[in-house]
């Protein structure tokens, strides 16, 4: 998004194969499992969270054990980062390391500036049409690489992932 990987999905994952380790489920739910304890970990969904918002913090208040208050979440449908692509990726990569460099040199309020000032608005798109749409084989690649995995979330969520099968 920030125009640090090239767009398509192989030659992003050729440059940063730790989009691809992120998928590996199996993997990681042992260790955090290890690591926290089975009663620490709670698994809530994307889809869920989109589908049914109202429904998953109240899962979440639950798990946690916090009284729910509706009220706490009356933009809860509200749309927040929705999907934005860089309208020149060499200039949003050029910028995102920049940021990256002035935090690190702790002068957050000049990023701060360069947020009121609307620069990342005249950097970025809000036309979901310029998000590159993953192709069949794409999907089917990484079904067929994920397949495991989402085998394990199932049997660990007991939820049916057919929709990660898609």
């Amino acid at each position: 998004k920030k125009g640090r990987v090239p767009p398509s999905l192989w030659d992003a994952i050729e440059q940063k194969p730790r989009i691809l380790t992120a998928g590996n489920y199996s993997e990681h739910i042992p260790r955090w499992k290890s690591i926290f304890g089975k009663e620490q970990i709670h698994f809530l969904f994307l889809s869920d969270i989109h589908n049914r918002p109202r429904e998953a913090l109240r899962r979440v208040c639950d798990w946690i054990g916090v009284k729910w208050e509706s009220s706490w979440f009356s933009g809860v449908n509200q749309s927040v980062n929705t999907k934005s692509m860089p309208r020149s990726p060499f200039l949003a990569n050029l910028v995102s390391h920049l940021v990256t460099k002035i935090h690190g040199y702790g002068l957050h309020s000049i990023v701060q500036i360069g947020k009121k000032m609307g620069i990342k608005k005249a950097l970025y798109s809000k036309k979901e049409n310029k998000i590159t749409k993953m192709s069949e084989e794409e999907k089917r690649k990484l079904t067929d690489l994920y397949k495991e995995d989402i085998n394990y979330v199932e049997r660990e969520t007991k939820k049916s992932m057919k929709s990660w099968r898609k």
